[in-house]
């Protein structure tokens, strides 16, 4: 069963699910290669794909996306953004034995692994003029999870968000992806299941796609 979840109720769902046994660094494997499996049927051998990884989970997800991309044989770069990494993501970046880039032009596919639901603050320097340039480049875009810089409750845009082909969303749809000025900042949305429940979901609204 899909669902309609604000930011509070997808975090405490991870947490449940991660006290019931599944550790979190487990979450964000199934998520990467969740993520890599769709990708794979929609992306060629030749093109270049271009990694931009927060410093958080979402991150973190980018980074074993990565890493599977590699391991497959895609030219793929990893642009990660410097700062206090949390353990999840320092652990998946080491992992990753692929490209690390400073450049963020020339690309045939972005992904966006800058923030997830976590976001709770305007987006400013150096991060707005990022997510600015990405969204005026050719090139086929993806979100994981959430498009950086849209509140999953509100749908407020943090003052910039990225614009995006694709989002493969974990587990459930956040609500603020579906009001209408979040909308305009992706095209298609795919869902991706990962065992992650929360303890009750009793008042959780379904997911119709249509």
């Amino acid at each position: 069963m899909i669902y309609i979840v604000t930011n509070e109720e997808a975090k405490q769902a991870d947490i449940d699910t991660i006290k019931r046994g599944t550790p979190s660094l487990e979450l964000m494997e199934r998520a990467g290669r969740g993520i890599f499996e769709i990708l794979q049927k929609r992306i060629e051998k030749n093109k270049k794909i271009l990694i931009i990884a927060g410093l958080g989970g979402n991150g973190g997800d980018g980074f074993v996306l990565g890493r599977y991309l590699f391991e497959d044989n895609y030219d793929v770069s990893i642009y990660p953004l410097d700062g206090k990494e949390n353990e999840e993501r320092k652990i998946n970046r080491e992992l990753y034995k692929g490209k690390i880039t400073d450049k963020i032009d020339n690309y045939d596919y972005y992904i966006d692994a800058i923030f997830g639901i976590g976001l709770q603050r305007k987006i400013s320097e150096p991060i707005y003029s990022l997510i600015s340039k990405i969204n005026n480049y050719p090139g086929y875009k993806v979100a994981i999870d959430i498009p950086s810089g849209i509140n999953g409750t509100t749908g407020e845009i943090m003052t910039i968000a990225f614009k995006a082909d694709l989002v493969i969303t974990i587990q459930n749809v956040k609500i603020g992806m579906l009001q209408e000025e979040a909308k305009k900042y992706y095209k298609e949305l795919e869902v991706l299941d990962v065992a992650i429940h929360a303890d009750d979901e009793s008042n959780f609204k379904i997911y119709n796609k249509n």
